[in-house]
């Protein structure tokens, strides 16, 4: 649901995963397994209750002490650090419905990027067309790994509402996850929860008409 304000919308931060693409960690823990004692399910547990992703994330450790980390807690051995990046970067699928939406935004608003990521999928979430074509630029982006800290860290939103150059009134924001819309929220800032298995494109078109950031054209269609 869309959070209302009456001051125009001039910037839109969008969340990447499950907003801008798709992805499945999964894929990554199935390709380790086949190498490891460990099942799927259990490498996934290693790798995202332990703190290791997190770490990442933030920055907080190299591609390669990650990589090395990996290896050891999940004993997938023979994996080269060239495939493990491949393994680990080669996730995602493009939201082509979101590819057509944003084409629709009007130039009188600026688009940006707040993503928790790490070094090593960014090398493949910035080859895909949406962030070539629309978010190339670094002044759009405000990454974890970059920065040290993620979402739902309030460090993080002020550090993209900074790099808007736009007051929070003026932003949308839009994620996937409900706490990070709400966290984002209680910094002023207007908010879309929209996750691309749930929810419809056609949805998110309605409340960006409503916000007057889409042509009245698009509703009546």
């Amino acid at each position: 649901m869309v959070t209302k304000m009456n001051s125009p919308i001039r910037a839109i931060v969008f969340d990447f995963g499950r907003v801008l693409a798709d992805f499945d960690h999964m894929k990554s823990c199935r390709a380790l397994a086949a190498h490891s004692e460990y099942s799927q399910n259990q490498i996934y547990d290693f790798v995202f209750q332990s703190g290791l992703e997190k770490a990442y994330d933030e920055g907080k450790t190299t591609s390669h002490e990650f990589y090395d980390s990996i290896i050891t807690i999940t004993k997938a051995n023979g994996i080269s650090f060239d495939d493990f990046s491949r393994i680990w970067g080669d996730i995602f699928s493009a939201n082509r419905e979101m590819e057509c939406l944003i084409e629709k935004i009007g130039d009188d608003v600026d688009l940006f990027l707040l993503s928790n990521t790490n070094r090593l999928h960014w090398q493949y979430i910035k080859q895909l067309p949406i962030i070539k074509n629309h978010f190339c630029g670094s002044e759009q982006l405000t990454l974890s790994f970059e920065v040290g800290v993620r979402k739902p860290n309030k460090k993080i939103f002020n550090l993209c509402i900074k790099n808007t150059g736009f007051s929070p009134r003026e932003i949308l924001y839009i994620d996937d996850i409900s706490q990070f819309v709400q966290e984002f929220v209680s910094l002023g800032v207007r908010g879309i929860n929209y996750d691309l298995r749930k929810h419809s494109i056609r949805s998110l078109e309605k409340e960006l008409w409503q916000l007057g950031i889409l042509p009245n054209k698009l509703a009546e269609a």
